[in-house]
């Protein structure tokens, strides 16, 4: 939606406000299907060099359902962007260590957990902060 405003070939009826998402889906979806009707539409042109040209002019009587040169290179523009963004926005992801136990310690930690109704890791956890205060923090 951005991207569209950007290059002013979003439609944006006077006093429209898109008031949800499905709204804004709308809107874009209508101006990416007029770009077929934008007077560039019928050169291969470059989308960064774009004048600040409206849909003032349109040819209402334009019948073709073919992308145009132009509404490819918009659209492909916009992919482009969109995966930059999604690259950009990745996080970190955090690679959790397993523990390897010595044979029966995991089922030993397992009968722990059933006993106090949790989880391994949960018991673990307490088991490790216990000894840890015990050890650490009264020396």
């Amino acid at each position: 939606m951005e991207y569209l405003q950007r290059l002013g070939l979003l439609i944006q009826p006077y006093n429209f406000l898109p008031a949800n998402n499905k709204e804004s889906y709308i809107q874009i979806c209508a101006s990416i299907d007029a770009l077929d009707l934008h007077p560039n539409s019928t050169t291969a042109i470059e989308v960064d060099n774009l004048p600040n040209q409206s849909f003032n002019n349109l040819d209402p009587f334009h019948t073709g359902y073919e992308n145009s040169e132009y509404k490819e290179k918009i659209l492909s523009n916009i992919r482009n962007a969109w995966n930059q963004k999604v690259f950009r926005d990745k996080k970190p992801v955090k690679i959790e260590k397993q523990i390897k136990l010595p044979y029966g310690y995991s089922k030993k930690l397992d009968k722990i957990a059933e006993a106090y109704g949790e989880n391994s890791v949960e018991s673990l956890k307490k088991i490790l902060d216990k000894e840890y205060n015990d050890v650490v923090l009264l020396k």
